[in-house]
């Protein structure tokens, strides 16, 4: 059972990954959680601190598919650069995704908040 700051993160991630970081409001995103406003600001004291847990979470995930998958085969050293291609796509797969979330956070929020992207 995840905890209510989980919840947040998950409802977060699925809103910005569907609908943008800036098209996301905060009432949508305690909307998809099943949680108060105040419960919200209780675990994040921003948006733009969500959005930085959210992008850490999604990395944090990522790196970790990476490494599972990498220790599933025994590669040479050009084999592995392309075996990359092979995971980004299968983590793609996986998670119904269609471009990155890191990415897209990049491309919207470069204009904004620099702090966001550190």
């Amino acid at each position: 059972m995840l905890t209510k700051r989980e919840d947040l993160i998950e409802a977060a991630y699925e809103t910005f990954y569907k609908y943008g970081f800036t098209a996301s409001g905060v009432e949508q995103i305690i909307k998809e959680a099943g949680v108060s406003k105040r419960t919200l600001y209780k675990h994040f004291e921003s948006k733009d601190a969500l959005i930085d847990e959210v992008i850490n979470h999604y990395l944090a995930q990522f790196q970790d598919f990476v490494q599972t998958e990498f220790s599933k085969v025994s590669l040479s050293a050009k084999e592995k650069i392309l075996f990359v291609f092979d995971i980004v796509k299968k983590w793609n797969k996986k998670n119904k995704h269609h471009g990155c979330l890191v990415s897209n956070a990049i491309t919207e929020l470069s204009e904004g908040d620099k702090k966001i992207l550190k």
